[in-house]
């Protein structure tokens, strides 16, 4: 820690995640993006700012973005060919710990070892106990109370638990404090035996300048006069299933036309469901986006929906509000500690025929679908913002 002008404490901070940015500005894959831009935020507040990841194609080894110093490391090019912004894979997580260590020596110094989601908790953890500095580990949500509908076998989801549990116990013991944006999980961590006082609630921040009302609409569906819109990873937790189940319904009542960002396993599934509901038409499958390119869809739709079957909440539930759009949003995890009946609609989860009908009563109700989204921005404005999760963040720093 060096004491700057006014002898105000900077830090040293070293982020670390799998899946980095591939692009020298905004990714498709949320915990990379958003540890990229809290680090952004840090440099901005005068302290020093790296990023580790793994590599990707196309990418250098080391560069500079917005004066965070971003360091890929690879590891006989697995790290390469196990690159997926839609999938962390078990295999890429299993060797990047051997990647840091071939050249761990270069990561000497850090006040902060900040670690996202489990594997790079870990190298944060044998880093910073090498190095003699902090180590925060942060935990992005958990599929902990649903896996046994998102893995095949009832066995297997016993071992994800399994796994989960000892990990995100151990790493709050044995780390200096550990950061999650959901609280259910939190809870869940603390009944397993981890120490309160080092547990932290930190819900997710958004850019209020990029996502915003005042962002020109982009391309949207000439088909239609209304659009819907999702932009999520096309996975079984993200129960998108039950949005294009909910499709029939809406076009029952309204000529509405649903783009879905994003990509995945899932990704065949779904237009199969689509095509069997006689809805394939009336949905369009963007693929894998870029951030930067979601402001401009989302200013463009009509209403965003969220329909998973646990949220912590995600980045895209925070940037739809902060666009000031109404949300049909799935009644799970943290997502009831955001949304409250004002500034977005709540479903339960997994029940198509709820979102059909939050779809109606908006649309119907268009005075209040546009209070509805100002409520909306408000709340981001208020208590979600990219700023304030970095003051909170580095509160954490702080503290230990």
């Amino acid at each position: 820690m060096r004491i700057g002008l006014g002898r105000v404490a900077t830090l040293k901070i070293l982020q670390i995640y799998e899946i980095g940015p591939r692009e020298r500005s905004y990714s498709a894959e949320g915990v990379g993006s958003l540890a990229l831009e809290v680090s952004k935020r840090l440099v901005k507040r005068g302290h020093e700012a790296w990023f580790l990841t793994g590599a990707a194609p196309g990418t250098a080894k080391e560069e500079e973005v917005d004066g965070v110093k971003i360091v890929r490391e690879e590891l006989m090019g697995a790290m390469r060919s196990t690159w997926n912004p839609t999938n962390l894979k078990f295999v890429r997580q299993f060797l990047f710990p051997s990647a840091i260590m071939r050249r761990f020596g270069i990561f000497e110094g850090f006040d902060i070892y900040h670690g996202h989601v489990y594997a790079s908790s870990l190298v944060a953890l044998m880093l910073g106990r090498i190095w003699g500095g902090k180590v925060v580990t942060m935990i992005h949500g958990s599929y902990y109370p649903i896996w046994e509908e998102i893995v095949d076998r009832k066995i297997e989801a016993e071992i994800y638990r399994l796994a989960e549990r000892e990990l995100a116990t151990t790493l709050a013991k044995w780390g200096d404090a550990q950061i999650h944006t959901a609280s259910y999980f939190a809870k869940m961590v603390e009944s397993w035996g981890a120490p309160r006082k080092k547990l932290h609630v930190i819900q997710s921040g958004v850019d209020v300048e990029r996502f915003s009302p005042r962002v020109k609409p982009s391309w949207r569906p000439s088909c239609c006069p209304y659009v819907l819109l999702s932009a999520r990873r096309l996975v079984r937790k993200n129960g998108l299933e039950y949005l294009v189940m909910a499709m029939p319904m809406i076009r029952n009542r309204w000529k509405a036309h649903l783009v879905i960002i994003g990509d995945g396993p899932e990704m065949g599934k779904l237009r199969k469901l689509a095509a069997e509901m006689n809805v394939g038409e009336h949905i369009t499958f963007l693929g894998l986006l870029r951030n930067d390119e979601i402001p401009g869809l989302l200013s463009a739709c009509d209403i965003a929906i969220v329909p998973s079957l646990i949220e912590a909440p995600g980045l895209f539930l925070l940037e739809a509000m902060a666009t000031a759009k109404a949300v049909v949003a799935s009644r799970v995890g943290s997502i009831p500690e955001v949304l409250d009946g004002r500034n977005g609609v709540l479903v339960r989860a997994r029940e198509p025929k709820e979102i059909a009908d939050a779809v109606d009563y908006l649309l119907s109700n268009p005075v209040e679908m546009r209070r509805m989204g100002q409520r909306a921005r408000e709340t981001v404005e208020r208590s979600f913002t990219i700023e304030a999760l970095t003051d909170r963040i580095l509160d954490v720093y702080r503290s230990i």
